[in-house]
């Protein structure tokens, strides 16, 4: 408030501006515009704020009118909007339409496969996400909205682990879809599984509208389907034909 009140009488007030351009740090907001209008406190912070910052760039400056600062903000806010719906666009408006679908891995859970005697009934006897994966989704889903991503249909393997990701991920709830089940303890399986959920991706991308598809999968079903191994929480934004088949693939690494 005594900022406020001094920036209509003090045509010397500072602006600070903070122009996030790292992406992958979710728990920074896209700017941050703090209005100072004591010169002493901006002294007091100006060294550190000046400095190159691994998420962004610091711009400072003292319009001298408020005509001025009026087009300061005005500036600034439209460049950064144009910046974020231009970097959303792609993600977002593929994801829109029926030729893409977006495969996640579930996030952290430390160890391979499942205890011994294992129920997906009972998740305290599988292998589950801990602190740090719980973390991660909620981060997914954050940097998913901010490319754009704003409403989605979430479909989860039955497997705890994944299905903890897909509700972390914070859209409209998720369904349980059993093509998208781990077959690490019976890899033969693996053919006849991926052809499920080729069927199963042709008919929901036609039943989806504009919404965004996500899957979340195990590592061993993504492998089969594209080829290729991925870390936990990685995704995969893949063209498919009518068929659900692949046709191509961005691979998108888990934004941290």
């Amino acid at each position: 408030m005594k900022c406020n009140q001094a920036l209509r009488r003090n045509s010397k007030c500072f602006f600070l501006v903070f122009i996030t351009t790292h992406q992958r740090h979710t728990d920074c907001p896209d700017f941050v515009l703090v209005v100072c209008c004591d010169a002493a406190q901006m002294a007091a912070i100006r060294t550190p704020c000046t400095k190159a910052s691994p998420y962004g760039c610091i711009l400072w400056l003292q319009p001298h009118s408020s005509v001025l600062r009026m087009k300061f903000i005005v500036l600034i806010t439209s460049c950064l909007l144009a910046s974020f719906m231009s970097h959303a666009s792609e993600l977002s408006d593929k994801l829109k339409t029926r030729e893409y679908v977006l495969l996640m891995r579930h996030t952290l859970a430390p160890g391979i496969g499942d205890p011994p005697g294992y129920s997906l009934e009972d998740c305290k006897t599988q292998r589950n996400l801990n602190e740090e994966g719980q973390k991660q989704a909620v981060n997914i889903g954050h940097w998913l909205r901010k490319q754009g991503v704003q409403n989605a249909v979430v479909h989860s393997s039955t497997w705890c682990r994944c299905k903890d990701t897909a509700a972390l991920l914070r859209f409209d709830g998720y369904k349980i879809e059993p093509s998208l089940g781990s077959f690490f303890d019976q890899m033969s399986n693996a053919k006849e599984a991926t052809q499920q959920l080729q069927k199963f991706i042709s008919a929901n991308l036609k039943t989806k509208g504009s919404k965004a598809l996500i899957l979340v999968t195990h590592h061993v079903n993504i492998h089969d389907f594209m080829g290729e191994n991925i870390a936990s929480g990685d995704m995969v934004l893949t063209q498919v034909d009518t068929q659900g088949k692949m046709v191509s693939y961005k691979l998108i690494p888990r934004p941290d």
